[in-house]
């Protein structure tokens, strides 16, 4: 088969192949462990099609990756995957709960995808606060915790926490409006 660049089509269904046969069965075994620890007991097969989806968006880079780690390295992109996927459901939440922006009245994991959601908050979210604050409210608000956001931005957590509550108060009294 002709190949276009180094890891052409070929080359990249053959490594989706070769992880669907020699690693599928333990995958979605270790998929399921996951989902029931976050709480997503029927999304198995959705988290496994956008593992796929990936190795396929990036074969070179995860062909490197198994070569270099193997297994594991497999194992964590579906771990990044279900967090991704938390911290989108605590992203909703947050959204509603913290600083009362009114979401839609149902949803499901399928509408997982904030972006809709969070679209006009992030633009209004400037418009009240200083850049670095809309910086760390953007990342609270996509799930991420104190802790994670204080790696990001090179911060204490204590300092992320006051931020936060600081910002969630001047929002509050925008939003009320």
């Amino acid at each position: 088969m002709h190949e276009k660049t180094p890891y052409g089509e070929s080359r990249r269904d053959d490594l989706v192949s070769q992880i669907h046969d020699q690693y599928h069965a333990s995958l979605e075994f270790y998929t399921r462990g996951l989902c029931k620890r976050f709480g997503f007991d029927s999304e198995v097969d959705d988290i496994l099609q956008i593992f796929y989806i990936k190795v396929m968006q990036k074969s070179e880079i995860v062909q490197q990756g198994l070569e270099k780690k193997g297994y594991p390295y497999l194992c964590q992109m579906i771990k990044n995957t279900c967090l991704d996927l938390d911290r989108k459901k605590k992203s909703l939440g947050r959204l509603k709960d913290d600083v009362g922006y009114q979401m839609p009245k149902v949803v499901s994991i399928d509408d997982l995808c904030t972006d809709i959601y969070t679209t006009s908050f992030l633009e209004d979210l400037r418009k009240y606060l200083s850049d670095s604050d809309s910086e760390i409210m953007v990342l609270y608000i996509q799930g991420f915790s104190y802790d994670e956001i204080g790696k990001k931005l090179t911060m204490s957590i204590s300092t992320v926490g006051v931020r936060i509550h600081r910002a969630k108060k001047v929002l509050a009294k925008q939003l009320s409006r």
